[in-house]
């Protein structure tokens, strides 16, 4: 395993509790991770800032003023520090340790405690499909077969209608669904995306449009090009590849992160576009109108959403919060709390968990407390 993948694992073992609170196996598992020094030193810098945290976050009151004195100092220390980048460890601070010293000489501090609507689950499959009829079917559960058994056949339609006749997937927020189109493309839709598709391809090409974010691999065909048409207007044209777009409309821009193979994106009817090679990324400002393309270090932090992970690599946390509020179906409120001030975080971890470890982490690299009521979870200091 390589030394990325084995810290991104030590830090979901150390969400899931201490040593202590770990299953044999767990155990075992951490140990067998923390195979060299820099591993053990990341390991035990982490779990001290962790601590500290975490003793902190639940404390209500405190009585003196030595100790309200101590505490205003510590926020106003890690305020200022969150303008720098924060990385996912922790290094415990002189201040940070004074003031837990000070606290537990004369407080009694209390661990952090979940509340039942901080065990909302990740999202499940299940979408609704609406045909050419006009009738939305439910959609449960992975797909195994072609998306076309779910909309049967219109004995009335000439091949020529049916490829006019549009179909819509929508994939709701808190869902993810995973559907195959009849020429055998495959298409993963993340949460609150949406997909048209026609009830037959026509003969001289396959064209889609996506709202959302979707993975495609698609099926090659070098007589009928794929085409994906975007709401701000771009074109992605493809034979056979995999690739990325990412299109939604609250965020500003427009992504199309290249696997392997070719594709071309372009805006508007008739203009000349980029041509991406694997591992590049065109993105579309929508404001400027600007169309760009760039070089990645690798194609991972795009994709990992389909495989089951969240990766932001120095990421704003607007960003996380939006993909946050999709995947689990929550409002997150930030109140008064200027976002800017927080500066870009790198974060990687499961998405097939409940919210509150990611809720928990998020704490823990910003030093936000949160509260949950029904689906909407409060964010504040």
């Amino acid at each position: 395993m390589e030394q990325r993948s084995k810290f991104f694992r030590i830090v979901e073992l150390m969400l899931a509790g201490t040593k202590a609170e770990l299953s044999e196996q767990e155990a075992l598992e951490l140990d067998g991770l923390l195979d060299t020094p820099e591993l053990q030193e990341i390991y035990n810098n982490m779990n001290d800032g962790r601590e500290i945290f975490r003793r902190l976050e639940q404390l209500e009151r405190y009585d003196g003023p030595c100790c309200q004195a101590a505490f205003a100092d510590f926020k106003k220390q890690a305020k200022q520090g969150k303008r720098r980048r924060i990385r996912l460890f922790l290094r415990a601070g002189a201040a940070a340790i004074t003031l837990l010293l000070t606290v537990i000489a004369g407080q009694q501090l209390l661990r952090p405690s979940l509340s039942p609507e901080s065990q909302i689950g990740p999202a499940t499959e299940h979408a609704l499909l609406y045909t050419y009829t006009g009738t939305g079917i439910p959609i449960n559960g992975p797909v195994k077969e072609s998306v076309y058994n779910y909309i049967g056949q219109d004995t009335s339609c000439t091949p020529e209608q049916d490829t006019a006749v549009q179909n819509q997937l929508v994939v709701p927020r808190g869902a993810t669904y995973t559907i195959r189109l009849a020429d055998g493309t495959k298409v993963v839709l993340n949460a609150d995306s949406e997909l048209r598709f026609p009830a037959l391809f026509s003969q001289n090409e396959r064209r889609v449009t996506l709202k959302g974010e979707a993975y495609f691999d698609v099926a090659k065909d070098p007589k009928r090009p794929f085409i994906i048409h975007t709401g701000d207007s771009l074109d992605i044209r493809v034979l056979g590849t995999k690739f990325n777009v990412q299109t939604y409309g609250d965020i500003p821009k427009t992504a199309v992160t290249l696997i392997e193979g070719s594709v071309s994106v372009s805006v508007g009817l008739g203009e000349v576009g980029v041509v991406l090679k694997p591992a590049e990324q065109a993105v579309f400002d929508r404001k400027s109108t600007l169309l760009s393309v760039r070089a990645l270090e690798n194609t991972l932090h795009s994709t990992a959403w389909s495989n089951g992970y969240f990766d932001f690599e120095a990421t704003h946390i607007r960003l996380i919060i939006k993909e946050l509020e999709k995947w689990y179906n929550v409002e997150i409120d930030t109140g008064d709390i200027d976002l800017d001030e927080l500066g870009l975080f790198s974060l990687h971890m499961s998405r097939r968990t409940t919210i509150a470890p990611i809720l928990n982490m998020l704490h823990e690299i910003t030093g936000l407390n949160f509260r949950t009521t029904g689906r909407t979870v409060y964010l504040f200091y």
